[in-house]
């Protein structure tokens, strides 16, 4: 593979159909069972049992026999793209627009600000975690990087230790031994089109990591197994991310890409209003990915 990327713009989250909830059996919950929608972001069971899922519309709790659905009303907003629980069992909630926490003895939320410069501001959270000293970590779409002091959840302020870069899709603790024998932390952080940066948080050292071949990863895929070994992908395709169609026509025009994924429903402008203007401009290939099922949807799709 060269040094040039091919350009994937895409316009959805995670789709997952199917939940395994037991030993045995597999179930599959849709919209039509309680799901409050088929596009998933995220998975969580907290300590107490319950599985939280974050979707495009709405953040679901199961109990193992139903579902509960958290959505604007008392949320920031409906598109739940991460969820989150702490070393205190504290859940925590990253939407398009901030992140929350949750009271289990009201069952409601709390929004947490977000403060940049001085300013409370609205970010898109993308992913979220905690370091060994109760520091809660949520990388943005947009914000950067945002940390909030201690797990007391007062607000979250911007990480001015690292520069120049707003739009992060993932973000990991990485648990370490000095020479000294003294444990500290190392944070990921996958950023779009930079790549992946390690920040040695007792240092405070920021490094971008190369791949073995020169190139810097470009890919937003990484993972950490029981071992504490860091897995990175890099396939040579570059996730050009829009959530919602007007940013996706401005991408197509700026950018070279080779095909689309497009979510139906999305805000602003939805996917087959998205879809028949990029017609007028370009024949590139269109991926439609959708949780809508009727004959009328597939004919129109």
């Amino acid at each position: 593979m060269n040094n040039l990327y091919k350009h994937i713009l895409c316009v959805v989250g995670f789709v997952i159909s199917a939940i395994m909830l037991q030993a045995q059996n597999a179930h599959l919950f849709t919209t039509s069972n309680g799901l409050s929608n088929s596009l998933i972001n995220g998975i969580l069971q907290d300590k107490h049992g319950y599985i939280w899922i974050a979707t495009e519309d709405g953040l679901n709790r199961f109990d193992g026999v139903g579902f509960k659905s958290y959505r604007v009303k008392e949320l920031s907003h409906s598109y739940v793209h991460s969820v989150y629980e702490d070393s205190k069992g504290k859940l925590w909630v990253g939407t398009i627009t901030g992140l929350l926490t949750y009271d289990r003895s009201t069952d409601t939320f709390t929004p947490v600000p977000i403060i940049v410069k001085g300013d409370t501001i609205q970010a898109h959270i993308s992913d979220i975690t905690e370091d060994s000293k109760g520091n809660i970590w949520a990388a943005s779409t947009g914000r950067g990087l945002l940390v909030c002091k201690d797990n007391v959840a007062r607000d979250c302020q911007e990480y001015i230790g690292v520069k120049d870069i707003e739009f992060l899709s993932s973000v990991t603790i990485e648990k370490r031994i000095s020479s000294r024998g003294e444990q500290f932390d190392v944070l990921w952080i996958v950023a779009y089109k930079n790549g992946v940066y390690r920040i040695n948080l007792e240092s405070k050292e920021v490094s971008l990591v190369p791949l073995s071949d020169g190139r810097h990863l470009a890919e937003n895929a990484f993972t950490e197994n029981i071992n504490g070994k860091i897995y990175l992908s890099a396939e040579g395709y570059e996730c050009l991310e829009a959530y919602d169609g007007e940013q996706a026509l401005k991408i197509l025009k700026k950018e070279n890409v080779q095909a689309v994924l497009l979510d139906v429903m999305m805000p602003k402008m939805d996917g087959l209003t998205a879809l028949d203007l990029i017609r007028k401009e370009s024949n590139v290939p269109v991926i439609l990915l959708t949780a809508k099922s009727e004959d009328s949807d597939k004919v129109l799709g």
